[in-house]
Formats: C-alpha cells, structure tokens, sequence
C-alpha cells in the first residue's frame, strides 16, 4: 500500500509538473536536497576502489517533465522554447561537447567502459539542463525572487535537520550528513552550505531594515553551524578563503578579520574534537613534526593524484573518459577533469567558471540605473550578484580536495542558482541606462 500511495503521488506530482514546468522548478530543487536515490545495479570503472552503483533519483524523472513541459507549453502557443542569450551559453556547449568526445574516445580506446562513461557525462549534462531550465522558465523579477526564498527555505529545513542530527543523533561526534544520509556525504553538505553562508552575508550586509536583517544574520549562523559540524576541512578552507576574497572584491574590511579572530579564538568557542581537526588543516605543511598534527587524508590524496599523473601525461588531450577512475577516490575536481577530459576538458571547464565569474563579478559592481525597470529591486540584484560571487569562491577551494562540481547534491542548487543570477542580469540589462561591460560578449 505504501509503495503505491508514492507512486500514485509521483504520478500526481509529475502531471502537475508537466503541466506548469515553473513549479516543478522548486520540486526539483526540493528531490536534488531530500529525497533518497534508489539503486538498481553497478557499472564498472577501469579503475578505482569499487564499481560505481546505478541510482535513479526523482529529480532525474523531474528534469525530464520539467522540460517536456516547457516545449509543449511553447508549442502550444505557437513559439520555440526561449532560452535568453547570456555569455555561459558558449562555454557550456563547448565543455559538453568535449565532454561526449572524451568519453566516446575513452570508450573507443577501452580507458573507461560504456555505462560508467555515459552515467558520468549524463550526469554533468544534466546540471546544465536545469540551468537551461530555470533561464528558460524565470520570466520576471518576482519569479527570481519567489525561487530565491525557496532555496533559502530549504536550506534551513537542512540545516535545522543537520544540527539535530548533530546534537542528538551522533551526539556530537560522528560528522554529520543531513538528509543526504548517506556515508561520505558531510563534504558535499558543507558544499552546498558554502553557497548559503555567502547568499545570507551578502543580503545581511545590503539590508538596512532590521527585521530584514535578522533572518539573514540566522542564516549565517546556522549555516556556519553546519560547516561546522560536518568536520570538513575542505569547507573550513573553503569558507575561511572566501571570506577573504569576499572582503577583498567588496571592500569589507570587518569580513577580514572575522576568520583571523576564528582562527585565533579555534580552542575557545570550538568542542575540543573540532578544533584538533581545524589544527590539523596547518599540519598539512608541518606534517613530519611530532608535535604537529596532520591529516592522513590528505597525504593519502596527494600519493593518489601522484599516482595518476603517469596516465595524465599519456592521455593529455582528452583525457581517458568520464569514469575512468570513481569520485571518491580521487577526491580533486581539477585532477578528475585532468584524467576525464584531459588538459582541453579542463581548459575549457576553468573558461567556463572564469566565465561566470567575471559576468556576475561586472554585474555586482554595476552603478544603480537612473531609472530603473519596474519591479527590479536593485540592492537585492547587487546583494544576490555578490553573495553568489563568494560561494563561487569558496566552492572553487573547496574543490580542491572534493569532486565539487561533480556532486548532485551540490551542483543542482548551484546551478539552480547560477541560471537565476543569470535571469536577474537580463531583467537588469534591460533597465534604461544600463551600458556598461555587463554586455560583453567576450
């Protein structure tokens, strides 16, 4: 009975999707952050640890909706779906089609085998897919924002969930993985909570109404909790880096000394367990000194990339194809891309961030329109431009001892996020006065 009442739900779900693709944005989000992924089977990789498992998630049946949706509703009326043009376009075709060369070559060549191959490249082609989405479907200012809210909304739902998880279902001492539940997990919750953090910080410092500013400041605090408490090195760098940059770009010198005075007040307000682990992070560089602590972890990921350079430099172009090696094992977005696209995959991949960065970056530093669009509320475009720029820092830290980009969990809300900072920069270009280098096409 129970497994019928879900498909039934599904089925209900699914038609309400297929018949306002908008909405089914939200659930989309919604499955990527709390739903569980079903597996079915394993597909082999030519190396690494263990085979990687077959998982079908809901979110992979919304997507498909979302977008069927989208194009009998424009056909409907008579119109090709519409997908504003926007300077990410380019680089995300070029960095899929290299990514299918890749992995046909790999698999031509017996470096990667045929499922493994098509589910990683499947997977990556679909994050863009919900960028597409959104860009696609975002119509107006209120729709930005109404999206917005969701993502901030979910987020707390996880973080709440994850400081229970914490305090009374781990009892402070295991890490913690929130509804991802499942092991390996806490890096890729500290992840997506890099991109919260920086949203909550950027609108904290752009409200000037106090009860605007309330909320933001508690979603900065919880989301640092979860950081926190997932135990992850990669993130305390990655938020304590960005930080930094954060201050830096947007001139805030007290965002300066907040990680200084964390880093020097770490056996004061941090439990003893965390603060040996955020310890651990400088041992990296004193490691062989017996009175400094280290991460084994980390030695362990720099004796696998070692390892792998030799198949790098034998297949430098392309690489060996999308899963030739698993995830978990290699543990570095840059070294996967190096060893699954090669040094054009990866190329064209820090194009494609560059990219993003350098569009967001002109539209956060953009002067407010002498009279501007209906609707477009300036400070909460700057304030968004801003605090998506730090958690693209972060992230990109944050890659270097996780396959970042490559986590589902992570990457739908980043890209769910991305294609709205996106949508805002198009309704903002069309305010009056707008000329400026936000309309580069470089």
């Amino acid at each position: 009975m129970g497994t019928l009442l879900i498909i039934v739900a599904g089925i209900l779900v699914g038609f309400l999707i297929f018949i306002r693709p908008a909405l089914g944005l939200g659930i989309i989000l919604l499955s990527a952050l709390f739903l569980p992924e079903i597996e079915f089977g394993s597909v082999g990789v030519s190396r690494g640890i263990q085979a990687r498992e077959i998982s079908v998630r809901p979110e992979d049946f919304f997507i498909m909706l979302v977008g069927i949706g989208w194009f009998v509703e424009a056909a409907i009326r008579g119109r090709m779906p519409s997908i504003i043009h926007n300077p990410l376009n380019i680089p995300i075709l070029v960095l899929t089609l290299v990514m299918i060369s890749a992995t046909i070559l790999g698999i031509a060549q017996g470096t990667t085998t045929f499922g493994a191959g098509i589910l990683y490249t499947l997977k990556k082609i679909q994050y863009f897919i919900v960028f597409f989405l959104i860009i696609g479907n975002v119509k107006t200012f209120k729709e930005v924002k109404s999206n917005i809210t969701l993502l901030i909304i979910f987020s707390v739902v996880v973080a709440l969930w994850s400081i229970v998880e914490y305090f009374f279902l781990v009892g402070g001492v295991a890490r913690i993985t929130g509804p991802f539940m499942r092991k390996g997990q806490p890096p890729i919750l500290g992840g997506f909570f890099l991109m919260i953090i920086f949203l909550g910080i950027s609108f904290f410092m752009r409200y000037t109404e106090f009860r605007k500013r309330i909320p933001m400041l508690i979603i900065v605090v919880i989301s640092f909790l979860v950081i926190i408490f997932t135990k992850t090195r990669s993130s305390y760098v990655g938020a304590f880096i960005g930080l930094i940059a954060f201050g830096i770009i947007f001139r805030k010198p007290a965002l300066l000394a907040i990680p200084i005075l964390l880093v020097i007040t770490i056996d004061i307000i941090f439990p003893t367990v965390i603060a040996e682990r955020i310890h651990t992070i400088g041992g990296i560089w004193q490691r062989g000194e017996t009175t400094s602590p280290y991460a084994p972890s980390w030695d362990v990921r720099v004796a696998t990339w070692k390892e792998v350079m030799p198949e790098i430099m034998a297949y430098p172009l392309l690489g060996k194809g999308a899963g030739c090696y698993s995830l978990a094992w290699l543990d570095n977005q840059y070294v996967t891309d190096l060893l699954y696209m090669g040094v054009i995959g990866l190329g064209v991949f820090i194009w494609l961030l560059f990219r993003i960065f350098k569009t967001v970056f002109y539209l956060s530093k953009s002067p407010p329109p002498s009279t501007p669009s209906e609707g477009i509320e300036y400070s909460y475009v700057m304030a968004l431009s801003a605090g998506y720029l730090g958690g693209l820092i972060a992230l990109i830290i944050h890659g270097m001892a996780v396959t970042t980009f490559y986590n589902i969990r992570t990457m739908i809300p980043f890209w769910f996020l991305t294609g709205l900072v996106i949508v805002s920069r198009d309704l903002f270009l069309r305010t009056e006065d707008i000329k400026s280098p936000l309309t580069y096409n470089a």
